[in-house]
């Protein structure tokens, strides 16, 4: 991992540990800080560690999982979010998408995989030592 990297993922966790309660939209960033870098070393564990439970985590997990049987390595994920609205009870309503990704493959070369579509999602985020996603639903009206 480059030092760059290692600065990134400290100030994630500085936020995860730190950001008060009225900074979802922070502390969202920082999630999908974390989990590019849980993906990029393949660390089903750190990846678990995001959420609040296994069962919220486990999307991310076959994810990861389908991937590492085909013998490919995601080496960047980014998420794109085009609002991000606080709401009562940690609940935060966003519009976002996966903005771009690059995957390694088993012989080295690395392949762009396309964006994702627009998709408008309530997140609930919950603090238990730091802070996690307790759940997520997508939104199809409203």
């Amino acid at each position: 991992m480059r030092h760059s990297s290692r600065v990134f993922e400290l100030f994630a966790w500085i936020v995860l540990l730190f950001a008060p309660a009225d900074q979802p939209c922070l502390i969202l960033d920082a999630l999908d800080q974390s989990r590019d870098h849980a993906y990029a070393r393949n660390d089903a564990d750190a990846l678990v560690g995001l959420y609040a439970s296994s069962a919220v985590a486990q999307p991310d997990v076959d994810v990861l999982e389908t991937y590492r049987k085909r013998g490919v390595r995601v080496a960047s994920l980014k998420v794109e979010r085009d609002s991000c609205t606080p709401r009562d009870g940690g609940l935060v309503r966003v519009v976002e998408r996966l903005a771009s990704a690059e995957v390694e493959l088993s012989d080295g070369t690395r392949r762009a995989l396309p964006s994702g579509e627009w998709k408008k999602r309530e997140v609930r985020l919950v603090f238990d030592g730091h802070w996690r996603i307790a759940s997520t639903k997508e939104v199809r009206h409203g």
